[in-house]
């Protein structure tokens, strides 16, 4: 067998810094499916001050994805993005 592994290089500073400072401008969209049918999205809006999300259901007329449990995902994806950013 080889000897023990070296330790994994740390990242510089630059990959660093953009990962924390660019990546929370670029706007997210995430997409709500049941059975591989879209029944709902969230698109994040550009504003590198308040954080604000649009939450689309129209996608699901027959409201398949109970509109309570849509709410919750909608929270958890904020409370998750929020404390990210």
């Amino acid at each position: 067998m080889n000897g023990p592994q070296s330790p994994r290089k740390p990242n510089s500073a630059l990959p660093r810094l953009l990962r924390r400072f660019v990546t929370p401008l670029i706007p997210q969209k995430f997409l709500f499916q049941i059975r591989e049918r879209p029944v709902g999205t969230l698109k994040q809006a550009f504003n590198p001050f308040v954080f604000k999300a649009q939450a689309d259901f129209s996608e699901d007329p027959g409201k398949v994805l109970d509109r309570r449990l849509a709410l919750a995902a909608v929270v958890s994806l904020l409370a998750i993005e929020g404390r990210q950013g």
